[in-house]
């Protein structure tokens, strides 16, 4: 959910952006979009179903956010037993908030709609990211799926490396011996050019 702002603070920086997580949306709008296919629509319908006008999707979760936090938890983690129960309970307690469920809301409307068009202009002027980038996504992850990530973002950054992760949409609670030792390794290598 973070890959869309990231990008748009990236690209007009010239700091060092460390980790785009997850690079779903820069990835759904690029390269996905135009081959939507029945299996994809399944595990993707959080991109067309919170996106919609407010109040629709905040109504529909707020009646049961657990049962809608659990079911996404579930369904995007490809590590059981990821979740300590104290984090858990605290993405439980940040979900019943209103506040918490718009703002998620909003994050995905911004994907179908002004992201779009920053993106078409930065694409027109040929604007990348120039800073170097570190780009990790779960193997067993949505972003994995007949997707060439690498590649696509190698279509937005100057510099980029990065590969995958043996574990979901979640990569700092499923991966995070892995995902620590790629961001010292980055950090430090990129330290050294500034």
């Amino acid at each position: 959910m973070i890959a869309g702002g990231a990008w748009h603070i990236a690209s007009r920086s010239t700091i060092l952006i460390g980790c785009a997580v997850s690079p779903c949306s820069i990835l759904s709008r690029h390269s996905s979009s135009s081959s939507v296919l029945t299996g994809t629509a399944r595990a993707a319908y959080h991109w067309y179903f919170l996106a919609q006008p407010a109040p629709f999707p905040e109504t529909l979760i707020g009646r049961d956010p657990d049962f809608f936090l659990k079911h996404t938890l579930e369904s995007w983690c490809g590590t059981p037993g990821a979740f300590t129960p104290d984090a858990l309970s605290a993405y439980r307690e940040a979900f019943r908030d209103p506040a918490t469920i718009h703002a998620t809301c909003e994050d995905y409307r911004a994907g179908i709609g002004p992201d779009c068009e920053f993106d078409a202009a930065d694409r027109k002027a040929g604007r990348k990211i120039t800073a170097p980038t570190l780009a990790l996504w779960g193997a067993h992850g949505r972003p994995n799926r007949g997707l060439a990530t690498l590649d696509v973002w190698k279509s937005w950054c100057d510099e980029v490396r990065g590969e995958p992760l043996d574990c979901g949409h979640f990569i700092p609670e499923e991966a995070p011996e892995p995902l620590a030792g790629h961001l010292r390794e980055f950090f430090s290598q990129s330290a050294s050019l500034t």
